[in-house]
C-alpha cells in the first residue's frame, strides 16, 4: 500500500511475508484462523516507515495488567520507579473494534516497510468501526511517546518485539530496494 492510502487510526492486515522476514519471536503474528488487525499510527518521516500496533481482544488479560500497574503506581514512592510504571501504562490503550472491547498494544508496536501492508482490516460485513478523531489524536500522541521509549531501549515487558532491530532491518531493506 502507499502511505497516501493509509488512514491514521485505521486497521490493516500485515502480510505474512513481513513476519517471515523479521522472525522476531515476540511479534504478534497473524493467527491461523485469520489475520490480526493492526492499527496504523503514523509514518516515521526520518526513515519513511509506517508504525503499527497490534490489537488484542483479550480485554480481561490486559485489564488485570493495567489494574496491577495502577496498584503498583499508587504505592510506589521512588520517582524513578513511578516513572517506569507510568511508562508501562502508556503501552496499553483500551479500545473497541466493531463493538468488541480490547486493547491497542503500543508496547508491541513495530516499524514496517509499507509494501508489507496487505489491505484494510474489515469485518464480515466489509466495514470497520474503530476510533473517533479525538481518540486517534490521543493514540498517535501516546504512540509517539512510546516510540521514543522503545528507541531508547525501554522494556515494557520481557516478551516485547525488538523495535530497534526491526527498524534497522526495514531501513536496510528500503536502501536495497531503491
Amino acid at each position: 500500500m502507499n502511505k497516501e492510502d493509509l488512514v491514521p487510526g485505521g486497521c490493516y492486515v500485515i502480510k505474512d511475508s513481513y513476519f517471515k522476514r523479521i522472525r522476531d519471536p515476540y511479534l504478534m503474528k497473524n493467527r491461523k484462523t485469520g489475520p490480526r488487525p493492526n492499527v496504523f499510527l503514523f509514518i516515521d518521516l526520518t526513515d519513511d516507515l509506517g508504525v503499527f500496533a497490534p490489537l488484542s481482544t483479550k480485554k480481561d488479560k490486559y485489564d488485570l495488567i493495567v489494574k496491577r500497574l495502577e496498584a503498583q503506581l499508587s504505592k510506589e514512592t521512588d520517582l524513578d520507579k513511578r516513572e517506569e510504571i507510568s511508562n508501562k501504562l502508556l503501552g496499553l490503550i483500551p479500545s473497541s473494534i466493531n463493538g468488541i472491547d480490547g486493547y491497542i498494544l503500543l508496547q508491541n508496536m513495530y516499524p514496517i516497510n509499507l509494501k508489507y501492508v496487505s489491505r484494510p482490516y474489515l469485518d464480515n460485513k466489509g466495514t470497520i468501526e474503530m476510533l473517533t478523531p479525538n481518540e486517534i489524536d490521543k493514540v498517535i500522541n501516546q504512540a509517539k511517546r512510546v516510540c521514543k521509549l522503545l528507541e531508547n531501549g525501554f522494556k515494557f515487558m520481557k516478551t516485547q518485539p525488538n523495535y530497534k532491530k526491526i527498524k534497522n532491518i526495514m531501513i536496510s531493506q528500503n536502501k536495497i530496494s531503491l
